[in-house]
């Protein structure tokens, strides 16, 4: 799934397997697919697109926003 670095800004300064910047102001994104209807309903996400779920340890910097 690619996305712009403007949703997650974290993104450029981690390495990870299941990140990977393109250098064109997006960045590539790996992980398992959310089919969970409700899940999918909670956060609101267009029929057009698609979510993935990330491990907590792909990007230590957010997991400091969702524990608060």
């Amino acid at each position: 799934m690619e996305i712009p670095l403007t949703l997650i800004p974290e993104i450029g300064a981690h390495s990870h397997h299941d990140l990977r910047p393109t250098g064109r102001g997006t960045a590539l994104i790996r992980g398992v697919r959310v089919t969970d209807t409700e899940a999918l309903a909670a956060i609101r996400v267009p029929a057009d697109e698609s979510v993935v779920e990330l491990a907590g340890n792909v990007l230590p910097a957010l997991e400091a926003r969702t524990d608060a």
